[in-house]
């Protein structure tokens, strides 16, 4: 039983990233939103301005990810309005490993239990879990429970199928199936916390991927 918890604690508009107009057809400084600076983790874009596509990324620094598209903002000519539709998410990943009885303690799992009969999941802060950080380069892989996750491919699909949000999602080649491990793997818990943005006062959604199970 292994449990993968997304927490995208972080919230902001994208309004920042437009340059002020001043006059002559100069432009201020533009900026990428506060706390996204060195912050190294997960994050979802989503457009509300009438489309809602999403695109989720990783970085090992979001706001240098972000801080090269300010010139695209500027380029192309995307206004205030425009951005201020347009939002971000962004926090981290853990997992956790239970797949042994109880009362077997490990390094990882101080104290394991059986799966519980319904989607609750222990504390963000609780002992046990494993930040899944970033890579420098490739695939957000983590081991759950004796398999290879990749949690970004989890996180596009996961979006995809349970948000119910309607839309599209731009991560193409990571839209392709995300099917559960199998061979008698144990089921994997997710839950996905967004906080509140635009006019949405956040998304809690948990779920069972159980062996041969496909999103």
């Amino acid at each position: 039983m292994g449990y993968i918890y997304y927490q995208l604690n972080h919230a902001a508009s994208l309004q920042t990233m437009v340059p002020p107009a001043l006059g002559g057809g100069m432009f201020g400084n533009a900026g990428v939103p506060p706390g996204m600076t060195n912050f190294a983790g997960i994050y979802i874009i989503i457009n509300c301005n009438g489309i809602h596509n999403r695109y989720v990324g990783i970085s090992t620094n979001i706001g240098s990810r972000f801080g090269p598209r300010m010139s695209v903002v500027t380029e192309l000519g995307f206004d205030v309005p425009t951005m201020a539709n347009i939002f971000v998410v962004w926090g981290q990943v853990k997992v956790r490993n239970e797949g042994l009885p109880m009362g077997t303690p490990t390094a990882v799992t101080p104290a394991c239990f059986p799966p519980p009969p319904n989607i609750v999941f222990p504390t963000w802060a609780a002992p046990g879990w494993v930040v899944a950080a970033p890579p420098g380069a490739g695939a957000l892989n983590a081991a759950v429970d004796g398999n290879v996750i990749n949690l970004e491919h989890l996180l596009v699909r996961f979006i995809m199928m349970r948000l119910g949000a309607g839309g599209t999602v731009s991560n193409n080649l990571l839209m392709l199936p995300f099917a559960h491990p199998g061979g008698g793997a144990p089921s994997l818990k997710i839950k996905f916390h967004s906080a509140a943005f635009g006019p949405y006062n956040g998304f809690t959604v948990a779920d069972t991927l159980a062996p041969g199970f496909v999103f």
